[in-house]
């Protein structure tokens, strides 16, 4: 089980959403619990991890290391809550903004924190990078070139897909790099609820014809359970339609 704090507004502050749980998060953490192997042993990343609900999913489900980003009004949320699930060695939360420069997701990046010796470490590649929920934010607030833009940094720059290691051989390195990698494309899986549905299909029609260089797959919605969104109680659920979600693989051409 993952633990979440009550009160998120003593964490999060400013214009973040990131206090919410989204719907395509519990859905995608149902989904993943199902098909654990493509976390397990796994460095995965979860962009824009709001409370960490994914971030800590793919930890629970045997992630060899989680890196979560999350803009500077929500990072502490997202730190307390690893720390309340006791997962600080698995996770590591660092400030990013969609765009910007240098992208902590990206192959060879440095990690924010510094070791003794001065030198951060950099980063080995993902074997996923997850989005989630994130569109309607990116339509809301006008940021659809700046989320393409990190999705083109994040998949483009990896070459390598990070092979399954244990955390103990991972530990016994002394960093969070992954020990063992095959010359696999990184896939980015990109999840949302339809909720501005010109202005998704738009961006996603934008990301298919390949003109920020990246190929997209999308993965029957039948491969996830919605169920586990319905709210509870008998009356409530006769009244409930489950929403149209949609989930696609990303990855560079």
């Amino acid at each position: 089980s993952i633990v979440i704090d009550p009160d998120p507004e003593l964490f999060a502050y400013g214009t973040s959403t990131g206090w919410v749980t989204w719907n395509a998060s519990f859905v995608l953490c149902e989904y993943l619990q199902h098909h654990p192997e493509l976390v397990a042993g796994r460095r995965v990343a979860d962009v824009s991890s709001g409370n960490g609900l994914v971030a800590m999913c793919c930890a629970k489900l045997g992630a060899a290391h989680v890196l979560a980003t999350e803009v500077d009004e929500c990072t502490a949320l997202t730190v307390r809550n690893v720390q309340l699930n006791e997962l600080e060695d698995v996770v590591t939360v660092v400030p990013y903004y969609w765009g910007t420069q240098p992208c902590p997701v990206a192959a060879g990046a440095l990690l924010p924190e510094v070791e003794p010796d001065g030198a951060p470490p950099p980063q080995a590649p993902c074997a996923i990078v997850f989005f989630t929920d994130l569109l309607y934010i990116a339509i809301r607030d006008s940021l659809e070139d700046e989320l393409a833009r990190t999705l083109r940094d994040v998949c483009c720059s990896h070459q390598h897909d990070a092979g399954p290691v244990s955390r103990e051989k991972q530990n016994s390195s002394g960093n969070n790099s992954c020990l063992h990698s095959t010359h696999v494309k990184m896939r980015a899986m990109f999840a949302f609820e339809e909720r501005a549905l010109e202005e998704e299909a738009a961006f996603m029609a934008r990301i298919a014809e390949g003109d920020d260089g990246l190929s997209c797959e999308e993965i029957d919605s039948n491969n996830f359970d919605l169920s586990v969104i319905q709210p509870e109680g008998e009356f409530a659920a006769l009244l409930w339609e489950p929403p149209s979600m949609r989930f696609f693989w990303l990855q560079q051409k």
